[in-house]
């Protein structure tokens, strides 16, 4: 979330849920779309912490999973684009748009196999 209009922002992911939603539900997932709507409000107060103007960062990432009550959110000094993802993983494609952008760092991805270290951290190091 772009921190430049916060206020902007949060209409646009507020908008973008409410699209997701009836999405779904005109697919006939009325399930996750209720899921969501649930995920919505579960998610409304860090969601509102992320867009105040006091907040630090100027770009911010709120990482919201259906079945679990945790939410994870991230400030960088970066703007990021304004995005709502539905996917069966983590959408970490704005934080490895921030490694093009930023400088040298590495990233990665921890699961049931194991840890694996990302390209960027290879590159960074000299390991490719």
């Amino acid at each position: 979330m772009d921190a430049h209009s916060p206020r902007a922002g949060a209409i646009e992911v507020e908008n973008r849920l409410a699209d997701l939603e009836r999405r779904l539900a005109s697919n006939g997932s009325v399930e996750l779309a209720d899921a969501v709507a649930r995920l919505t409000r579960r998610m409304t107060p860090a969601l509102e912490r992320l867009v105040d103007p006091g907040a630090s960062g100027r770009g911010r990432a709120l990482f919201a999973p259906l079945g679990r009550s945790e939410v994870t959110t991230f400030s960088t000094e970066l703007r990021l684009p304004n995005r709502v993802v539905l996917d069966s993983s983590s959408f970490i494609h704005p934080l490895l748009e921030l490694l093009e952008r930023g400088r040298p760092a590495g990233s990665a991805r921890a699961g049931s196999a194991g840890v694996v270290r990302g390209a960027h951290a290879a590159a960074a190091d000299g390991r490719t």
